[in-house]
């Protein structure tokens, strides 16, 4: 297969929101919460690391030459759309955690 053609389906694959990690879709439906509790952490842990890399280059684009910007540019859009991905997946989980708990995590009932 054609290079070119590898990295634009790793390219797509990556910012899918569809896409689930090795094994999660087998816990999809598993009513256990520490499998739920498991992604959770999985997507936080990926979540911050793509913040990272995303706050960095942002941080760093005010300080290159334009030719580099460009391509930094196309870099930051990729990670921010994988940002997302991973937002989107952390908040499923964080939610499924909760209800397996009986969490409904509105506090409507404190007083």
């Amino acid at each position: 297969m054609d290079d070119d053609e590898d990295l634009r389906r790793a390219a797509m694959r990556s910012v899918d929101p569809e896409r689930l990690l090795p094994g999660e879709e087998r816990d999809l439906r598993s009513t256990n919460p520490r499998d739920a509790a498991h992604w959770t952490a999985v997507y936080a842990e990926l979540l911050d690391f793509k913040r990272g890399l995303v706050r960095e280059v942002t941080e760093r684009l005010g300080r290159v030459a334009d030719a580099a910007r460009a391509e930094l540019d196309n870099d930051l859009v990729i990670l921010v759309a994988e940002e997302s991905r991973l937002d989107g997946r952390h908040r499923f989980w964080t939610a499924r955690r909760r209800e397996l708990a009986g969490d409904s995590g509105d506090n409507s009932g404190i007083t």
